[in-house]
């Protein structure tokens, strides 16, 4: 993992096979300490906008910033370079309405994620954030619209620790919480 006080650089939205490239051959030699790289996990794959990374429809390890194996030989490369990786992760949150991800796994908003197994059960009702009320902020849908997870429940939180614990079986060093209630 990276040193304490070290330099850390975000490759926003990188492909891995680049920040791969990048830690060999700039980020170590320019003393660099770690890399945070963009949400892993198998996005809504609608338009390619970058905010689509940030709503999981999976938590596969695929898609447009590249496949599983890109990932574990990007992460196994740059700590060879002395490069920690440290993944922005969503747990508290999945992608709104219908659709695919972009690695094809189908969702239908807080109804069906058949990738890590969610249901309607799994979610909380719908309704919007109000900042004064505190219930609201972890239970309500962020934005209105992104369906918020129970992440009370045992299941819920299997589902999220298991996809961490598949980042770090991959030699990721550590996790930035996106959204976290």
């Amino acid at each position: 993992s990276a040193a304490p006080g070290g330099v850390y650089v975000n490759l926003f939205e990188w492909k891995y096979t680049d920040i791969q490239q990048e830690c060999n051959n700039a980020l170590k030699p320019s003393g660099f300490s770690a890399v945070q790289i963009s949400v892993p996990s198998e996005a809504k794959g609608n338009t390619n906008q970058w905010w689509e990374r940030y709503q999981p429809a999976s938590y596969r390890l695929d898609g447009r910033l590249g496949t599983r194996q890109q990932l574990a030989d990007m992460v196994a490369a740059c700590r060879t370079a002395g490069v920690a990786i440290y993944a922005d992760v969503v747990l508290n949150h999945m992608a709104n309405g219908t659709g695919n991800g972009e690695a094809g796994t189908s969702y239908n908003g807080a109804n069906n994620y058949p990738g890590p197994g969610y249901f309607s059960s799994d979610f909380h009702p719908r309704c919007s954030i109000d900042d004064s009320n505190p219930m609201s902020v972890h239970d309500c849908w962020l934005g209105g619209d992104l369906p918020d997870l129970r992440t009370e429940t045992a299941k819920v939180r299997t589902a999220t620790a298991n996809y961490l614990k598949d980042l770090l079986s991959l030699g990721v060093a550590g996790f930035r919480l996106d959204a976290a209630d």
